[in-house]
């Protein structure tokens, strides 16, 4: 592990392989295979190893997530759908898989479950881009932007704890930048100074 670690595949497929044969059924041993055959450039080779791990683990989230998306990137949209559901069921509170079946649903023109799982991945991780734009492209393609501009609105406004002084558009910039206290390089607060 540490040879991937330090990402040299090359040295470490090896000794996953020697450590497989000591563990057959060790799920994670499969899963760091197909990860370290994925970085060679094998990826068919990957996903028989990540397959391997689900069969001895199959609520191994990250085994789920690559075996779906490496389904979808060699273009069996349909199995790719079933690992990302499968992983949604198991890991709900893992937003790459809503982030993955809401891009997977787009593709396959289902916008109201592109919608869905979009929503759900902007709750689990409301800093996803990817997650917005699935969300953006559903709401677009479904013809309702008026929805899709109140959320993008309540994205983009500041936190309500933050000082109104921050929030004021009003206010000209060099009094917003001149009425936050300033500190030095001790540390310590410098009084508040007006232009």
């Amino acid at each position: 592990m540490v040879f991937h670690r330090q990402g040299q595949p090359a040295q470490a497929l090896p000794l996953y392989r020697q450590a497989l044969l000591v563990f057959p059924q060790d799920p994670q041993l499969y899963y760091l295979a197909g990860m370290t055959l994925l970085e060679l450039g094998d990826p068919h080779a990957a996903l028989q190893n990540l397959e391997s791990a689900l069969q001895w683990a199959p609520a191994h989230a990250d085994a789920l997530l690559q075996a779906g998306l490496l389904h979808l990137q060699s273009g069996h949209q349909e199995s790719a759908l079933q690992y990302m559901q499968r992983l949604t069921q198991i890991a709900p509170d893992e937003p790459r898989g809503f982030i993955n079946l809401a891009g997977i649903f787009l593709q396959r023109n289902d916008l109201a479950n592109a919608q869905k799982a979009a929503e759900r991945a902007i709750q689990l991780l409301p800093a996803s881009a990817e997650a917005w734009n699935n969300f953006g492209n559903a709401r677009q393609r479904l013809g309702d932007l008026r929805r899709l501009n109140r959320p993008f609105a309540a994205r983009s406004s500041p936190p309500p704890g933050m000082p109104r002084y921050y929030r004021t558009s009003r206010m000209p910039c060099a009094s917003r930048i001149s009425s936050a206290p300033r500190k030095s390089y001790t540390g310590k607060a410098w009084p508040l100074t007006h232009s």
